[in-house]
């Protein structure tokens, strides 16, 4: 991935993942909460996915997580596929200023999954986010 590409001065403050196997379809679910430590605002906040997980995506969404509220959809967009990984901008609706925080929901779904894939996927869980920035605390659920 291009430098000029990421913001370094997003930071992921929190990370949860849940992963449903309980279909044919994969469905990964991360709750992250990204802060911008810079003092500009910041319009995009970019994703990346190993090759061999972008390459089974039947979709992928991110919404603004709101309490006791409508969540609010996303613009995804692949931008760039670089060194074994895929990467995708998050288009925020609104830029995130100097110091702010806002909580964001990804989700994506896989299909097409072979068992020994799902095996892959399992015993990766500890280390299976992948961010172009700086992930301060992380806790993936299976």
């Amino acid at each position: 991935m291009s430098k000029g590409d990421v913001s370094a001065n997003i930071i992921v403050t929190n990370a949860v993942r849940s992963i449903d196997m309980t279909s044919q379809l994969v469905r990964v679910n991360t709750k992250i909460t990204c802060k911008n430590e810079g003092e500009s605002p910041v319009a995009t906040v970019n994703v990346a996915q190993p090759d061999s997980v972008a390459d089974k995506l039947a979709f992928i969404s991110a919404v603004i997580v709101v309490e006791d509220d409508d969540d609010t959809k996303l613009d995804v967009k692949k931008i760039d596929s670089q060194d074994g990984h895929a990467l995708f901008s998050v288009e925020l609706d609104t830029p995130l200023g100097a110091g702010a925080s806002k909580p964001l929901m990804l989700s994506l779904c896989m299909l097409m999954l072979s068992d020994h894939f799902l095996q892959q996927l399992h015993n990766q869980r500890s280390s299976w986010l992948f961010s172009p920035n700086l992930i301060t605390s992380y806790h993936p659920m299976l």
